[in-house]
């Protein structure tokens, strides 16, 4: 990472004149108007890398924290809820390595990870919804699982900052990760669960 930052700062560097003595002599060779043009377009470059950088340190940090989320979550492993993963692991044949997380330190279910994905579950899921609710966000997040939405979004992210310049990208990626979480919506449904248990779980979590 650090031998990437040098070489970063290095580039840009490179786009400005090369001693001190050229400096002069180059904005002389040059109008009023293409002295601004020329600051402009490398204040926009400077801008333009230095959101890329921190996309790509923020990229970072949250796969690094992968390792402390794997070392602070209790995994389940001999648990009805397990069971379920497992029943449906089968079901929709699935080659991931599906485990599960009980914690009392989020308020909300969530997915991470790719090869071996976790699904964290709120110990208030568990404590205060009935098996069919509790089962229906199991599915939701499975959803996730089945359609890769892990690395989705790593996707997604890497999208924003590479084209950060560009509306229509925010637009579409905004659009996407809308799209994904109806998809998984619909999902649930799909493997008949009753529309009033899955509305009533939703309506469990956001409280």
């Amino acid at each position: 990472m650090a031998q990437w930052l040098i070489s970063l700062v290095s580039f840009l560097f490179y786009l400005l004149p090369q001693n001190e003595k050229a400096i002069p002599a180059y904005f002389l060779s040059l109008n009023v108007e293409t002295i601004a043009s020329t600051i402009a377009f490398k204040l926009l470059l400077l801008i333009y890398f230095g959101f890329l950088v921190f996309k790509c340190i923020q990229q970072i940090v949250m796969l690094s924290g992968f390792r402390n989320l794997m070392s602070s979550l209790d995994v389940h492993q001999q648990t009805a809820h397990h069971d379920l993963i497992k029943k449906w692991n089968r079901k929709l044949k699935l080659r991931s390595d599906m485990r599960l997380c009980i914690s009392e330190k989020y308020d909300s279910a969530f997915t991470f990870g790719f090869l071996r994905p976790i699904i964290v579950l709120p110990v208030s899921i568990i404590t205060t919804l009935p098996p069919a609710q509790i089962e229906s966000i199991l599915l939701h997040e499975i959803a996730h699982i089945k359609n890769k939405d892990f690395l989705v979004n790593i996707f997604l992210e890497l999208s924003e900052a590479m084209f950060s310049f560009n509306p229509f990208v925010w637009k579409i990626t905004r659009e996407i990760k809308v799209l994904r979480e109806l998809a998984c919506d619909e999902f649930v449904m799909q493997q008949g669960t009753a529309s009033t248990t899955y509305a009533d779980a939703l309506y469990q979590l956001a409280l």
